[in-house]
């Protein structure tokens, strides 16, 4: 399924804020399971990026829920990136693709 051009447009500019925290968080003092979930969170996107390039995919929408829901066990600061990651849940959700 494809999403319409505002909502990648949308999708790219929460990808670019994504791309800003994920450098800030591995510049900071994490553990090594911190670390470990950004990885994994910066794999994800690469992901939706330029694997699937958008394309809506709900195994991937489903993988996001589970590395939001590490963000409070793994990380100390972790507020924007879980607005960051919320938004692009929003965005990127299948079901809402008639919405926008």
């Amino acid at each position: 399924m494809e999403p319409t051009k505002e909502v990648v447009q949308t999708l790219k500019q929460k990808f670019d804020e994504l791309k800003e925290e994920i450098h800030y968080q591995l510049s900071s003092n994490l553990t090594e399971d911190g670390k470990s979930l950004i990885y994994s969170i910066a794999y994800w996107a690469k992901r939706v990026l330029f694997d699937n390039e958008f394309k809506y995919d709900r195994c991937l929408h489903e993988y996001l829920y589970a590395l939001l829901y590490d963000l409070p066990n793994l990380l100390v600061r972790y507020d924007n990136l879980q607005r960051i990651l919320g938004e692009i849940a929003f965005f990127y959700n299948p079901d809402y693709k008639d919405f926008f």
